[in-house]
């Protein structure tokens, strides 16, 4: 099978304005930033991750609802899924997105098959969460690789966090597979995410 991004922003930069846009129903993400620092707002998505950031992106996503239930998405499905450099995790300039507003809802706790994080922040990524609701993942949130982790002392922030209905709220994994706790970095209040918790929203009526 093959697999095409519902959009993909390659360097797409902060002059262009990117609002009220619809990915749905395609073989894979419906929406990726590869480097880059356009802000997007008013996103929906249901692919297979739904948001991914790459190689150096560093804008904001202003209010986005995603909500997995495409059938077409693969055995490794995210609402979030967050990365830098995937050859070397510590290649300039690091990715450091922004997310305000976010509603996540998954498929169900599903651990395999269909469906895994919410959100999965790895390969030496920075970057800030507020107000993000997560609904009915196998994993709320995970985190992987030492690059990584060692931002969430000062660099990265997850604040404002809603998580119901996870099998497991929060995951954190060393580059070798040690478990490391990251409670202390994740900030709960009552999140709205991008508008209604998990329903629909009124700006939402453009989705078909």
């Amino acid at each position: 099978m093959k697999e095409f991004n519902g959009i993909s922003f390659l360097s797409v930069g902060s002059g262009t304005v990117i609002q009220y846009i619809q990915a749905s129903y395609g073989n894979d993400d419906a929406f990726e930033w590869y480097g880059g620092k356009v802000d997007c707002s008013f996103l929906y998505a249901n692919d297979d991750d739904n948001l991914d950031t790459d190689e150096g992106y560093r804008g904001t996503i202003f209010n986005a609802y995603c909500k997995n239930n495409n059938t077409n998405a693969s055995a490794d499905s995210r609402g979030i899924e967050f990365d830098n450099n995937p050859s070397n995790f510590t290649a300039s300039p690091i990715s450091s997105p922004t997310f305000r507003n976010t509603t996540l809802i998954g498929r169900g706790r599903v651990a395999n098959g269909s469906q895994r994080e919410g959100v999965f922040i790895r390969r030496g990524t920075k970057m800030n969460i507020d107000n993000i609701y997560i609904y009915e993942y196998a994993t709320a949130i995970g985190v992987e690789h030492n690059e990584t982790i060692a931002f969430l002392d000062n660099a990265s922030k997850l604040n404002t966090v809603t998580m119901l209905g996870a099998t497991k709220n929060i995951v954190g994994k060393y580059s070798k597979g040690f478990i490391v706790s990251l409670s202390n970095f994740v900030t709960l209040g009552a999140a709205t995410g991008a508008g209604n918790d998990a329903e629909k929203l009124i700006w939402a009526n453009f989705i078909g």
